[in-house]
């Protein structure tokens, strides 16, 4: 389904300007109104959200309830609805047609009362839970405790069952009502929106959400009855035509559904790899457990998430305003799929609380530098998301396919979110690790990460075979020539002056441990620490000396590309593009820092040789950073002969 064509601007005033987007004419004055009824509704949305995956677990354990029962109610009931209503309402809404409503508001506004209903069943489940147990101890004996983990367990299938209906159609809203001149821009700004809707809820929410439970599920019901409901009623959606009868026959049935979504392996590649980064984030409900098991109490938890998220927003604000055109032009399917690769290699960083345990105030300041650190690159990834999908879901089946993803994710997520709770009750229980268990989500997290990692990168491959950035074709088996026109967009090819340039990021992040070592070394002696001076030297430098020796060979490897391609002979391997080099590189060199930052906090004599162990640590994770460098020259090869000077 075409866009409408652009409207010719030129000479009109800012106020006089027209947009088009599926036979919707905006003034500029118009368009802001839509933009705001939708930020606005995706920030009651996000902040109303926010308290049953972060309260409900807490709620759940304070209850008696163990680690399975947690994993079962918390991630296995939604998921079981992904698999079926997602997929259904996805596919239904991309057909729906309401003269009144449009294709996608009705789903969210006809299942407003329910769902606000299930929010209210949860605020007075102790109440309930007290009333069935006197009511029912004629017959069972059923502490009130566990009646009202049952009743959580029943009230959240209600809760998940409608929030699929909102959930499966929120996000293509405005893919629907934004012009597509606008699209990065405008999913950068839904980030920022739900990015302090997150922070608000931490700063203000997180920390009374289970002594003042009750009045917190009523006040989140209004908030979101009243922010949906004004962008349910206020908003236009475009009006598309209806499809004919032949069409109707064609397109129903589930056998329809099926063939259009997984009949392409480009597809089943994009399906795969959310799986995957679904996988690991099964792991959320147990991180604040995580986190006290690290010696952060709720309130500093609650600090914590409000203070990177207010972070985070500021950043976000930044690449909203630069930085979406940058990922334009980088192009969101390369700094996406080819990111994914560089997240999963930020999560090893984690893995270290595994192995260590400094106290519980250090590791708040560790992870507060850490995550802004890691903001630099992971905020522009995390926006890339939907433009990709965007990118490569073609128009006329963008929320079928996106149904299809979601369904495929939930299967596997309704295993392995059951197995997780299963795995930490193992190693709590039968190992006899206690709430210590708690930390290997890291090692399941990371595992999963690099799963998905690898099938993006099979995605980007798939991709650039199809036409890439001069002329991507969408698999459609729908139609008869089997593919639908994308729209291309200019590119920007590696820059040779840059990709030096970047190159000097990673110069540091090799030779910065290396000289931080001896100058820890150096002034560990001058403590009189002679066990931690001599960590320093013996372990923490050989290990800084390894990743700079193998940053060298892949820098002369880059540069000899470099050269093959601007004397126009085709390179050994691709040319890695200067923009996610930077920010990767700048990322990194913040975490250096971090790492200058907790070495020096460790240096006291109650703590041994824990400063050079985690330097040693830090300098592993590094040699990991330079092998994904090389792996991303090895992605593009054959495909970045281009190059400027």
């Amino acid at each position: 389904m075409e866009t409408s064509a652009l409207p010719d601007n030129s000479g009109k005033k800012w106020h006089q300007k027209l947009f088009t987007c599926e036979g919707l004419t905006y003034t500029v004055p118009q368009l802001w109104w839509s933009i705001f009824l939708i930020l606005m509704g995706f920030f009651c949305y996000t902040l109303a959200l926010a308290f049953v995956p972060s309260i409900m677990p807490l709620k759940l354990n304070a209850l008696g309830a163990n680690s399975k029962t947690i994993a079962f109610i918390m991630t296995t009931i939604g998921q079981v609805f992904n698999i079926t209503i997602c997929p259904m309402v996805s596919f239904q809404s991309d057909r729906f047609r309401s003269k009144r409503w449009g294709r996608r508001v009705p789903f969210i506004l006809y299942t407003m009362p329910m769902f606000c209903a299930s929010w209210l069943l949860f605020a007075f489940v102790d109440s309930e839970a007290g009333f069935l147990s006197n009511f029912l101890q004629k017959w069972v004996s059923i502490a009130p405790a566990t009646m009202a983990v049952i009743l959580i367990a029943l009230i959240m299938v209600i809760y998940q069952f409608f929030l699929m209906y909102v959930g499966s159609v929120i996000y293509y809203i405005y893919n629907d009502t934004m012009p597509a001149q606008f699209l990065a821009r405008f999913v950068g700004a839904v980030n920022v929106v739900c990015q302090c809707a997150s922070a608000c809820f931490n700063f203000f929410i997180f920390k009374h959400g289970l002594t003042h439970f009750t009045p917190l599920l009523i006040l989140i019901t209004v908030v979101y009855a009243v922010g949906l409901g004004l962008m349910c009623f206020l908003l236009k959606e475009p009006r598309f035509p209806p499809p004919t009868t032949a069409e109707k026959k064609k397109e129903a049935g589930l056998l329809a559904f099926l063939k259009e979504s997984f009949s392409h392996p480009f597809y089943w590649y994009t399906y795969l790899s959310v799986a995957a980064m679904a996988i690991a984030g099964v792991a959320g409900p147990f991180i604040v457990f995580r986190y006290q098991n690290l010696g952060l109490d709720l309130a500093m938890v609650g600090n914590l998430n409000g203070y990177a998220g207010i972070c985070a927003t500021v950043w976000t604000l930044v690449v909203v305003a630069i930085g979406t055109t940058f990922i334009d032009r980088w192009h969101p399917v390369r700094v996406y799929a080819v990111g994914a690769m560089f997240i999963s290699i930020l999560s090893a960083l984690g893995m270290k609380w595994l192995f260590f345990s400094p106290p519980g105030q250090t590791i708040w300041w560790i992870l507060l530098f850490s995550s802004i650190s890691t903001m630099v690159f992971s905020s522009f990834w995390g926006i890339a998301s939907m433009p990709m999908l965007m990118r490569i879901f073609p128009k006329s089946r963008f929320g079928q396919l996106c149904g299809a993803q979601a369904m495929l994710r939930s299967l596997t997520v309704l295993l392995f979110s059951f197995l997780v709770g299963v795995l930490i009750d193992f190693l709590k229980f039968n190992c006899q690790l206690g709430d210590f268990a708690y930390r290997y989500t890291f090692v399941w997290q990371l595992i999963w990460q690099m799963l998905g990692a690898y099938f993006y990168i099979r995605m980007y491959r798939e991709w650039l075979k199809l036409g890439g950035f001069s002329g991507y074709k969408a698999p459609a088996p729908w139609l008869a020539e089997k593919f639908e026109v994308m729209a291309v967009t200019p590119v920007q090819a590696p820059s040779s002056s840059l990709v030096r340039q970047a190159l000097l990021l990673f110069d540091l992040v090799a030779a910065g441990p290396v000289i931080g070592a001896l100058c820890m070394f150096f002034y560990a002696g001058m403590l009189g620490a002679a066990e931690l001076s001599r960590c320093f030297i013996m372990l923490a430098l050989p290990v800084s000396v390894v990743a700079a020796a193998a940053w060298f060979f892949i820098r002369l490897g880059i540069l000899r590309d470099i050269k093959l391609a601007s004397t126009g002979l085709s390179p050994r391997n691709g040319i890695p593009h200067h923009g996610i080099l930077f920010l990767v590189g700048a990322c990194h060199v913040l975490l250096f820092a971090c790492c200058v930052y907790q070495s020096w906090m460790l240096t006291a004599p109650e703590y041994g040789t824990l400063s050079a162990r985690m330097w040693a640590y830090e300098s592993v994770v590094t040699v990991l950073l330079f092998f994904g460098i090389y792996l991303y020259t090895r992605i593009e090869r054959g495909f970045s002969n281009q190059i400027e000077a």
